[in-house]
């Protein structure tokens, strides 16, 4: 049987918004492909994509988030639970909290499009003006999928420095 690790690298989810603007597809832990509906985007303003696309990464990443549970889940057997009240889980409490009071950006190489999330939850995206007029729905999905990947790669680099400083500050007992 594959490890947890290979499980998660062949993983493949995908969600797209309600009105079919905009699809995601995410690949492995978090290798994310965007791509925006033509038809939609020749009538939708910057506000209204940068709109779509937060919409769909909500809808991306909890899909994302689900089919990595998953997997976690089959691979490790029952979910191990620390005891309630156990420095273990007070110590997995306060850098969860870490983890979710953290922040990333990531923006596209020629700055169309910007892309912040808090917490991998809540996603704020920007799309420069005039936009639309220079690039096409194709081109438009590769800068947003180029401005989450970067997001994502900050927000993996954040995590591990978190979990390392954590790490030093709270060795564990020996």
């Amino acid at each position: 049987m594959p490890s947890l690790r290979e499980r998660v690298a062949a993983m493949r989810v995908s969600a797209t918004t309600p009105d079919g603007a905009a699809t995601i597809e995410v690949v492995g832990g978090y290798t994310a492909r965007i791509s925006v509906s033509s038809r939609h985007y020749d009538v939708m303003s910057e506000g209204e994509l940068a709109h779509a696309l937060q919409q769909v990464m909500r809808l991306g990443f909890a899909a994302r988030k689900r089919g990595y549970d998953e997997i976690r889940a089959e691979a490790l057997g029952e979910r191990r639970t620390p005891i309630t009240g156990s420095r273990e889980e007070r110590e997995l409490a306060e850098l969860q909290a870490l983890v979710d009071a953290s922040s990333a950006e990531g923006v596209s190489s020629d700055g169309a499009v910007t892309a912040f999330a808090s917490n991998m939850t809540n996603w704020v995206f920007t799309v420069q003006p005039g936009t639309r007029g220079l690039l096409d729905a194709a081109a438009f999905g590769e800068r947003a999928s180029e401005a989450v990947n970067r997001l994502v790669e900050e927000h993996l680099r954040t995590v591990k420095g978190i979990r390392a400083r954590y790490r030093r500050e709270h060795p564990a007992p020996v």
